[in-house]
Formats: C-alpha cells, structure tokens, sequence
C-alpha cells in the first residue's frame, strides 16, 4: 500500500483534528460554507438522532428505549414499512410497540402506490418538523440508506419522468 503512494502523500502530515482548519467546508443541503461561516449561522434545523442499520437487529427495541429515555418519537426510515399488508419481512413495530411511543411513517401507502425517495423527504420532514415542533426529539429509525442520506443531505427537486 505504501509503495503505491506519491513520494507527497507519504510525507504529508497526518491531520487529526480539521477543527483549525480554516478552509475546512461544511456541507449543508444545496450550499457549501467554510467551516467559520457555518459556525456563525444560527442552527434553524430541528435536531435529530438517526438509528441505522438493517433489518431484524433490534433497531425498533433500542429506538423505543431512546425514545422513551429523551421524550421522543419514531419516524420510520424503512422502504418497505411505508407499505400497508407487508408485515412478512419486515419487522415493523408490534400493536404493543406502536402504544408505548408514537411511530410515523408506518402503513402510509397501498403497495400498488408509487413512493419515491422525495416523497418519503417531503412526509418525513414535515413528521421531523411537527416532532421538534412539539418538543420532543425526532428519532429518524430504519435501514434505507438512501432515504436516511435523502432526509439529511437534501435531493435535487426534478420533474417526474
């Protein structure tokens, strides 16, 4: 691996901490900021807490127990628990585990409706904002990676095809 290196990238220093960068650039959906410029912004965002990962890993049990321990809610972040009728795989949340902390997101859509990943963005903010509105904690739980880097990194509105 080293000898595939530049003689550059060998002796380049190692950085740690980007922190005293000041270059260092900050994403934000639809603009890029240099570290200092987004840390001189007030944070108008709602925050969040996302637990990812796939599916049958006890993501549900670990969210309700966060939930209940922060005072908040549940906004599903799976493909398939959007749908109604499709319990078989997809390990939505018992009738018991919907009672003890409020879920969304869940049973939305018939499966012969289309839902896109700006759909599932557009519903899901307005859960996430409706959540922190209250103020209670949003908690954006599931294993659709590309939903969960949809609601916090933007999507390009586009016209439907």
């Amino acid at each position: 691996c080293q000898r595939r290196l530049s003689r550059h990238a060998r002796t380049a220093p190692r950085v740690r901490n980007r922190a005293h960068i000041p270059f260092f650039t900050v994403h934000r959906p639809g603009s890029c900021y240099t570290r200092a410029q987004a840390l001189a912004m007030p944070e108008t965002k709602p925050k969040i807490v996302v637990v990812a990962g796939p599916t049958a890993f006890a993501l549900t049990s670990v969210a309700i127990k966060l939930a209940q321990m922060f005072n908040g809610e549940i906004v599903s972040a799976d493909s398939i628990q959007i749908y109604r009728y499709m319990d078989v795989g997809s390990a939505k949340p018992t009738n018991e585990e919907m009672a003890l902390v409020k879920h969304h997101m869940i049973d939305i859509r018939d499966p012969d409706q289309e839902f896109t990943a700006g759909d599932y963005v557009k519903e899901a903010r307005e859960c996430v904002e409706n959540i922190a509105h209250r103020g209670k904690l949003p908690l954006v739980v599931g294993g659709t990676g590309l939903y969960i880097r949809c609601l916090l990194g933007g999507i390009v509105d586009l016209p439907h095809a």
